[in-house]
């Protein structure tokens, strides 16, 4: 008998392992038949990832087909639950799942994931059965069976799980011989002789990656960033009179804010693949949306829920870019891909947002934050072309002196990295990776700014900084007008949460 498991790794607050691993390791424990399973490895929890390994060894369990990221394990709890290296797609999902017995799935990954693989075992006439704790709706088959968790976690439910597969007739009621040491090393060796292009594509990606980092190192010269901010600088302003009195007021808002929201937050979010589509657009006329175009009707909810957004938007932003955007669009590429953009012409400037990566309020938040630090940061003035491209912008722009003051220690071919490999991206990303708060934001200059300004709204003021990344946080109180920006922004949010309790 051979069983195919797809499920997530997570960090429990017991100093457990949690998420599918969970049914894996279960398996491994009480059942002889043949494990494969597939998941995502963190590759900056290396031993953490490490002992996983040996544990899935000493079980049997075979995951030559999992993946790695360069992202921490995710937390999960009986009610917390933070995605982590999980909230990728599987690259790694068998084309041809034929010659299993059963195909067995947690709902901890992401959705786009486990459908492909429930649709492939659909479709191959194979059995599955689906562990879900309610992280998306799953429905049941002929062939599907469907298990609803109820004690918050994989890890909680193992008695429920273990009662599920005895049942089913993949476990027995006893512990299997754990494998020795020589038949682990025999197995590793038979996993390798069965799939050789695996090996051979293993040590290609490994070259890759080696070859980039050495560029990386060679041509990442880390040098002196010293910031020049003025704490004692005038401020007009009727709650503070300087930079260090207004940085504090800053802060004390943003815990007024806790009191209604963490803005740090993080949603446990899925990333789909779906085709990009507009649903509608609006022009903005004197802040409000009109002239609706309807391009595609909804998938679901209604005009006035997602009009939310923009009256959001529109309540956030400082007074002084009223009508800085000239058109509103709901689109949706799905699900945790591209969540939000703007798009700045000459003759007009478009925020898009996403409609299916809206549910989460903190995230939107800073979503729509970011988005702002594109609308301030790209004016088509500063730009001698008729884009926002970087090429053209002129040397005096805000933006070009950002650039000249944080990225020039990088070389030339890593200032935009949009259309790099995955794995070029990871390594720019994990050789600099104190430069930037999230991977994201080591695309190009435009976004490392924006990530930088939704740092400096939301977070207090970093003292003494001595990483990149919060040096680049620290100097945006060198401005008078993003210090009186961040002020606006947080009394607008605060105003807003009040509103609403």
């Amino acid at each position: 008998m051979r069983i195919l498991v797809v499920g997530g790794i997570y960090k429990s607050q017991r100093k457990t392992i949690d998420g599918g691993y969970t049914i894996a390791k279960i398996l491994g424990t009480y059942s002889n038949a043949k494990i494969d399973y597939v998941t995502q490895f963190s590759s900056n929890e290396q031993a953490l990832t490490r002992r996983i390994k040996q544990r899935l060894d000493t079980l049997g369990v075979n995951y030559m087909d999992a993946s790695s990221v360069s992202m921490d394990y995710g937390e999960m709890d009986a009610y917390v639950m933070n995605p982590g290296s999980n909230a990728y797609s599987l690259n790694r999902l068998r084309k041809n799942i034929r010659g299993y017995s059963c195909v067995i799935v947690s709902t901890d990954i992401d959705e786009m994931s486990v459908k492909q693989i429930l649709a492939k075992a659909q479709n191959s006439g194979i059995p599955s059965i689906v562990f879900t704790r309610g992280e998306f709706e799953v429905s049941e088959t002929q062939s599907r069976e469907v298990i609803e968790l109820t004690e918050g976690s994989y890890e909680l439910a193992e008695q429920d799980i273990r009662d599920v597969l005895e049942a089913s007739g993949y476990i027995g009621e006893t512990v299997v011989e754990p494998l020795s040491q020589t038949e682990i090393i025999i197995n590793k060796i038979k996993s390798i002789y069965v799939v050789p292009r695996l090996f051979i594509t293993g040590v290609l990606v490994l070259i890759l990656f080696l070859s980039t980092m050495a560029l990386l190192n060679y041509f990442s010269e880390r040098g002196e960033y010293p910031t020049h901010v003025n704490w004692n600088q005038s401020i007009d302003h009727p709650n503070c009179d300087t930079v260090e009195t207004c940085a504090q007021y800053g802060d004390d808002l943003i815990d007024e804010i806790e009191d209604h929201i963490n803005l740090l937050a993080d949603p446990y979010v899925f990333h789909e693949n779906r085709t990009n589509t507009n649903f509608i657009t609006y022009d903005i006329v004197d802040g409000q949306p009109v002239d609706a175009v309807h391009h595609n009707d909804l998938p679901f909810g209604d005009e006035e829920r997602f009009l939310s957004i923009w009256e959001m938007y529109d309540a956030i932003v400082p007074a002084a870019y009223d009508g800085a955007v000239d058109r509103f669009r709901l689109f949706s590429d799905g699900e945790g891909s591209r969540v939000a953009y703007v798009s700045i012409s000459p003759t007009d400037t478009l925020l898009a947002v996403d409609i299916r990566d809206t549910n989460n309020r903190s995230q939107l938040y800073r979503t729509l934050i970011h988005e702002f630090a594109h609308v301030y940061s790209l004016p088509i003035s500063d730009f001698t072309c008729a884009s926002t491209d970087m090429s053209c912008i002129k040397d005096d722009a805000m933006l070009s002196e950002y650039m000249e003051r944080f990225w020039t220690h990088y070389d030339e071919n890593w200032y935009d990295n949009t259309n790099k490999p995955m794995p070029q991206r990871e390594a720019f990303y994990n050789t600099n990776f104190s430069d930037f708060y999230i991977p994201y934001q080591a695309t190009n200059v435009k976004e490392d700014f924006a990530v930088t300004f939704v740092q400096f709204i939301i977070r207090p003021a970093p003292v003494n900084p001595v990483q990149l990344k919060d040096i680049k946080v620290h100097s945006l109180y060198e401005r008078e007008e993003l210090v009186l920006m961040r002020l606006e922004m947080l009394e607008n949010i605060l105003a807003l949460e009040e509103s609403e309790s």
